[in-house]
């Protein structure tokens, strides 16, 4: 069986927010979601990679746009896991740039945070709109991870 999930976090990683913040944000998140099943916020001791679930259908290079070869990137998260994900940083086999894994694209959106919120059946079949991931952006005081934005079955 498969929900639909809509997760927002917080572009750099290893920040945590404020609970009293993400409590705001939590009700204005519901306001945008009203027909969600449920809203709410987890914090993590450590860094996690957001996964899509089903909804994993590639990688691709920000750099050079070429597509990333799922096992290549599947054996970079297990040597990065051993950091907690505090280290991230990989030379991609396409380019050879060195790039942080949580910048590559991922389609559906994933990425890596210690909290967001989260949206279970939010009742919306598109994105948040820049306004409404504005208004969020200033009740948390930080800049939400546009990779994070996405309907995911998991």
């Amino acid at each position: 069986m498969s929900t639909d999930v809509l997760r927002i976090f917080p572009q750099d990683p290893e920040l945590v927010l404020d609970e009293d913040r993400l409590k705001e944000a939590v009700a204005e998140f519901q306001s945008l979601v009203p027909d969600a099943v449920e809203v709410s916020f987890e914090v993590s001791p450590e860094i996690e990679f957001l996964f899509q679930g089903s909804g994993f259908e590639s990688i691709t290079c920000p750099l050079c746009s070429s597509s990333i070869d799922p096992s290549w990137w599947s054996d970079q998260m297990d040597v990065c896991h051993q950091s907690g994900f505090l280290k991230r940083e990989v030379s991609t086999p396409c380019c050879g740039k060195t790039q942080d894994l949580n910048e590559l694209q991922y389609d559906w959106p994933a990425g890596f945070a210690r909290c967001y919120l989260e949206a279970r059946g939010p009742g919306r079949s598109n994105d948040l709109g820049p306004q409404e991931i504005e208004r969020l952006q200033e009740i948390l005081g930080c800049k939400l991870n546009r990779h994070g934005q996405g309907t995911e079955r998991i």
